[in-house]
């Protein structure tokens, strides 16, 4: 193998792994404006003035590792669309880093991704936006309260609805 496709390979897998890195708690989340898969324009500000509680998961469709985590995360929609903490609904929203829209599409569908909020603005690892969110590698997520400040991130399944549990009974 050449030097350079070994190179390659080695970016390829930190592109896919998360790392340490992200936005520290207490910050809060920057906004994002995307596109969903009907072609709609959707915004996270808009979530933080209903108040919601937000799982903010980057992912990209080509992402073998998201591939993997999607699972995961269709559990964890099951468990906590709808409810409610301290009285703040619990929504999540993917942002995708996909440029080829076609196949983001495909495997929302192929992966039973079914909530609602799918958002991209089909720049990549290039989008201006997604340099705020400190996200250098993926799968990634935040959990943000209903202020739109971090409380958690890289967080998963249990461990969400305890901190989510936590945080709300203060």
């Amino acid at each position: 193998m050449s030097r350079y496709f070994i190179f390659f390979l080695v970016l390829l897998f930190a592109a896919c792994n998360s790392v340490d890195g992200l936005l520290d708690e207490g910050t809060m989340l920057p906004d994002y404006s995307g596109f969903t898969p009907t072609g709609d324009t959707l915004k996270l500000s808009t979530f933080t003035e209903e108040e919601k509680i937000l799982f903010v998961n980057f992912w990209a469709a080509w992402c073998s590792d998201c591939l993997k985590h999607n699972p995961e995360l269709v559990q964890l929609n099951k468990t906590f669309s709808g409810k409610k903490f301290g009285g703040h609904e619990f929504e999540m929203v993917s942002i995708s880093l996909d440029q080829d829209t076609g196949l983001w599409k495909r495997r929302i569908v192929q992966q039973n991704m079914n909530w609602k909020n799918h958002i991209t603005d089909s720049r990549g690892w290039d989008s201006k936006q997604l340099k705020a969110f400190s996200v250098h590698a993926i799968p990634a997520n935040y959990l943000v309260d209903h202020t739109g400040k971090i409380i958690a991130s890289d967080v998963e399944g249990g461990e969400l609805e305890k901190i989510l549990s936590n945080y709300y009974e203060r």
